[in-house]
């Protein structure tokens, strides 16, 4: 898609977009940052927490969608620490949970939950749960 022209064999929803809901386009993905600038920028110190990079992860795998994520390295090459910490603790969270990522398909339904998101593989449901309802009860 980001080819041009029409010659791409997948389409880009947009930068930092994720759908609410699974779009109906085929195989698809959502490019994000880990602040809110596409290279290093000194006075961008938005950093996303691991959790909402996490969290985003699951939204798009949840959606159908592959996700990638731009660092932004300094010009000297040096990756800005707090990318760092956010992507180490994102890699150990994966470490723990990335059976319910890797390989996994879209949700059987169309979009999230209050409480969070679904992704699957095979007969499996992973339930993301990133907020627990007061009730402690999940519905779907």
């Amino acid at each position: 898609s980001r080819i041009g022209g029409g010659y791409g064999d997948y389409v880009s929803l947009g930068d930092m977009h994720i759908p609410p809901v699974r779009p109906n386009v085929g195989v698809w993905e959502t490019v994000d940052t880990t602040n809110d600038s596409w290279s290093y920028a000194w006075y961008d110190q938005n950093w996303k927490s691991p959790k909402l990079i996490c969290e985003r992860l699951v939204q798009v795998v949840a959606r159908g969608g592959s996700y990638m994520l731009n660092i932004g390295p300094k010009g000297d090459g040096t990756i800005p620490a707090p990318a760092v910490e956010a992507l180490t603790a994102s890699g150990e969270w994966l470490a723990e949970n990335g059976e319910a990522i890797y390989g996994a398909s879209a949700s059987p339904f169309d979009q999230g939950f209050s409480w969070g998101d679904i992704t699957t593989k095979g007969n499996e449901l992973y339930l993301h749960v990133f907020d627990l309802p007061a009730e402690g009860m999940l519905r779907l």
